[in-house]
């Protein structure tokens, strides 16, 4: 008789809800899965307010809070503002920044978990009247990723792109406390266990082996007879139910369910699957009803080494982002996971199963949108152009010292600004002369009032920001060229020990051992780029472009150098994670809208109907959510102990969201749902929820 009295108060609730066609218009328009909205839009609280009864429980006021804060932590919107620098800002994710190029990253394996990263869980489930702890976390393997220029691959030319190898990023759900993974769903044990994985709740109903799980991939709904649900763009109607047996209809296709447990495929359905969880019957009954399991598919497997097809992955391995990473053996770590396996190497996306390098602002990017590993952006944008000629006539640089140059030759150093250094100072220019007379062979530089001097110096430095790159001459400028030593090179050295060298012919007519020699007028750390077609970046950042065109017969050529070692940033992020970045220009932020006061009011206080409204408690504690559910003469009618629901409804362009449960802790638990929206799969006008505690809730 207890089964039939709770099922009475389900078939009682819906008809509860038929009753108020005369005041309120079912929610038709709105769907849970769109929330926070229509309560907040655009970033802003809109015309809505949080309703407690008056004589509430504390949990339904501790509950409303709750969900007044997730209201305000979403309640934010995007500004665009005018910013200088460079740098990436992260909250509540993890970021890596001062990444050399074409440097192997992580130096050690990482592995970042709730601490790090906003939304992971670290939390526990019930097996066998045992508390079993999990957490998850995200692992990048050592040396996996890489910000590569076109030293690496010449198809990414001037620009930087992040290389990411097979199996490089791995994302698990641990279970801390070891359990037998033999005994779920085993017919004596519990059926199932149930945990977050990628945000989600998974229903893992066996585990068939130390490295694969069948997982729950239907929906449950109780149904009176005649009752219509559509499942997957499929309708399903119980059209009976009988002493042993309920025949179900998928469209317009009828079988017969002969048992609990029982599943069927409806063949015209394309192979639509349904399974008689439980049946209520009398004979006689007009609220004859049953539970049945409707989907695609009842339950889907998964198996180490198999593509992840139930989160949206291509059936052909080779094509498939991520595959299933399972070990539940009592050997070691018990988890579950999901393996990043494609390769990302270059930009040659040819076939299904190509994935080009990450360019600035792409990230590989788990299911659900759970934690991402993105490219975020590069140390300096500030680069400044070094213009290299060779001129065999300098003629008339005169210091005012006696030191005059006549018919000289030599190499011309020129950027658009007091970038180079020589001695203490600044300037925008500088020779090297060679002409074989004491005091003229030498580094001459042209100051700020354009005086030129004669240096006894023996190099000059670039300096742009802090970070200096020595700039050395030949020893003897009018010795004919041997490449490869410093008497005939002209060397720079940079801070991070790299090393380019340039040469000129003696009478410094050309570049390189001949006029029409190309193959070592620039080397970077001894290897010759002069005949490369493609624009060159090396391990500091500096950018040669075309190096093949620059040289040859021409006279100069042009390096953009940066400000300082160029370096990238990668972060990981989860759904919590902020990210602000930028390399100058406009950067995007994050706007907190605050909630004015107000927000909160009494039942007595507000009218159905007038404002958008988050309504907690149900009839028994709230008078608007008694008119909500048509005033019912029970006011317990519709619900049952350790349940609760979320509903919609909408009245003259307003919308009313009903938070409620059979008590003050399944209320709670509810409203839990409510300010955790992100980690559950809210959809349509309402939810059912089972309530273990507060604090764990599952959707039915």
């Amino acid at each position: 008789m207890k089964m039939r009295k709770a099922i009475k108060k389900v078939v009682a609730l819906t008809a509860g809800v038929t009753m108020l066609g005369a005041t309120l218009m079912g929610a038709t328009a709105a769907n849970l899965a769109d929330y926070p909205e229509p309560f907040v839009m655009d970033g802003k609280i809109g015309d809505t307010v949080v309703v407690v009864g008056t004589n509430a429980a504390t949990s339904d006021v501790v509950g409303a809070i709750d969900i007044a804060a997730s209201l305000q932590a979403a309640a934010t919107s995007e500004t665009s503002v005018s910013a200088t620098g460079t740098g990436v800002t992260v909250t509540g994710g993890e970021d890596y920044d001062d990444l050399p190029l074409n440097t192997a990253w992580p130096a050690a394996d990482l592995s970042l978990k709730e601490t790090k990263l906003d939304g992971f869980v670290d939390s526990s489930f019930d097996f066998e009247d045992a508390d079993i702890d999990y957490h998850d976390e995200v692992e990048i393997a050592l040396g996996s990723m890489m910000p590569a220029t076109s030293l690496t691959e010449e198809d990414f030319d001037g620009d930087v792109y992040v290389t990411v190898d097979e199996d490089a990023i791995t994302y698990r759900v641990y279970f801390d406390d070891g359990f037998d993974r033999s005994y779920v769903g085993d017919g004596t044990h519990d059926d199932d266990i149930q945990f977050k994985f990628l945000g989600k709740t998974l229903k893992v109903t066996s585990f068939p082996a130390d490295d694969a799980m069948n997982v729950e991939a239907s929906k449950e709904f109780y149904m009176a007879e005649g009752d219509s649900v559509t499942v997957d763009n499929r309708l399903v109607t119980l059209k009976r139910v009988g002493d042993g047996a309920v025949l179900v209809e998928v469209d317009g296709q009828i079988k017969t369910l002969n048992s609990i447990g029982t599943e069927v495929k409806f063949d015209d359905a394309d192979d639509f699957e349904v399974e008689l969880k439980s049946y209520f019957y009398i004979d006689g009954a007009t609220d004859n009803s049953a539970t049945l399991k409707l989907g695609a598919e009842i339950t889907e497997s998964a198996e180490s080494g198999k593509s992840a097809e139930m989160f949206g992955q291509s059936s052909d391995e080779d094509e498939a982002d991520f595959w299933w990473d399972i070990d539940m053996s009592t050997s070691g770590s018990q988890y579950v996971g999901l393996i990043q396996k494609i390769t990302r190497d270059d930009l040659d996306v040819v076939d299904a199963e190509d994935r080009a390098a990450l360019a600035i602002g792409e990230a590989i990017t788990f299911p659900n949108d759970y934690v991402s590993v993105e490219f975020a952006g590069l140390e300096t944008s500030n680069y400044q152009t070094l213009e290299i000629t060779v001129n065999d006539d300098i003629s008339k640089l005169n210091d005012g010292e006696g030191n005059i140059t006549t018919d000289a030759n030599g190499i011309v150093f020129e950027m658009d600004g007091d970038y180079l250094v020589v001695g203490t100072e600044e300037t925008s220019k500088v020779w090297f002369v060679a002409d074989g007379t004491t005091g003229n062979d030498g580094i001459w530089y042209q100051d700020g009032d354009d005086e030129i001097y004669a240096s006894t110096a023996t190099d000059f430095k670039i300096k742009i920001d802090s970070e200096e790159i020595t700039v050395t001459p030949p020893a003897a400028a009018d010795a004919t060229p041997t490449l490869g030593t410093n008497t005939t090179g002209y060397i720079m050295d940079f801070p991070n020990g790299e090393q380019v060298v340039f040469y000129a012919d003696s009478n410094n007519d050309y570049f390189g051992a001949a006029d029409d020699e190309e193959a070592d007028e620039l080397t970077v750390d001894g290897t010759s780029i002069s005949t490369k077609d493609y624009t060159y970046v090396t391990d500091y950042g500096m950018v040669v472009s075309v190096p093949e065109d620059q040289f040859g017969s021409g006279s100069s050529f042009e390096l953009s150098i940066p400000s300082e070692q160029q370096k990238a940033t990668i972060v990981v992020k989860s759904q919590g994670t902020s990210v602000v970045g930028s390399s100058g220009g406009d950067v995007t932020t994050e706007q907190v809208n605050p909630i004015g006061v107000g927000l909160g009011v009494l039942d007595t206080d507000v009218t159905v109907g007038s404002r958008n409204m988050i309504v907690v408690g149900g009839p028994c504690a709230n008078i608007v959510a008694k008119e909500l559910m048509g005033n019912p003469v029970d006011c317990a009618e519709g619900f049952e102990a350790g349940k609760a629901m979320i509903k919609l409804y909408e009245q003259g362009g307003k919308t009313a969201m009903l938070v409620a449960g059979y008590s003050a802790v399944d209320t709670q638990g509810a409203t839990r749902v409510v300010s955790q929206y992100e980690s559950y799969d809210l959809s349509g006008s309402e939810a059912s929820l089972v309530v273990v505690s507060k604090d764990s809730v599952r959707i039915e």
